[in-house]
C-alpha cells in the first residue's frame, strides 16, 4: 500500500509558492505598529487599504476594510521556540512563561529531541 502522504500525481514543472493568509484589520496604521515593533514582522509593501507583512519565510497581507474575515486564526511553523518566547516576552507579547508545552502547540522532534512550535498568531493586533 502507497503512503497517504506521499502524492502520487506525476512530476510537475509547477511550483508553487506558500500560502499568505489575509488578515481583516480595524486600522491598518495599528497592525501594522504591532506586527512590526511587537511581532518582529518587516513591511513588505503596502497599497490602502492593503499591506503585507514579513518574517522569515512567513508573509500575511492585512486588509483594513472587507476583505479576510474576523477573527482568523493561522499557525506559523517556529523553530527554537524558547528563543522566540524570549524574544517575544521581551517586545511586550508573553508576559508570563506558557503554562504547558500544549499551549504554545510545542512537539519534540523524533531523533534529535529538539523542540518545535506551531505558534498561533491571531489576526488584527489592534487588542495586544
Amino acid at each position: 500500500m502507497a503512503d497517504p502522504l506521499e502524492s502520487t500525481a506525476p512530476p510537475s514543472r509547477v511550483n508553487l509558492g506558500p500560502a499568505v493568509p489575509i488578515f481583516r484589520v480595524e486600522n491598518l496604521d495599528v497592525s501594522l505598529d504591532y506586527y512590526v515593533e511587537r511581532l518582529g514582522f518587516h513591511l513588505e509593501w503596502r497599497s490602502d487599504p492593503l499591506a503585507s507583512v514579513g518574517r522569515d519565510r512567513t508573509s500575511i497581507m492585512l486588509a483594513e476594510g472587507d476583505q479576510g474575515q474576523p477573527g482568523t486564526w493561522v499557525w506559523i511553523a517556529a523553530g527554537n521556540v524558547d528563543d522566540l518566547f524570549a524574544e517575544l516576552h521581551a517586545r511586550g507579547v508573553a508576559s508570563s512563561p506558557p503554562a504547558d508545552e500544549l499551549s504554545l502547540g510545542i512537539a519534540r522532534v523524533p531523533g534529535d529531541g529538539s523542540r518545535r512550535t506551531c505558534a498561533p498568531i491571531r489576526g488584527g493586533g489592534e487588542t495586544r
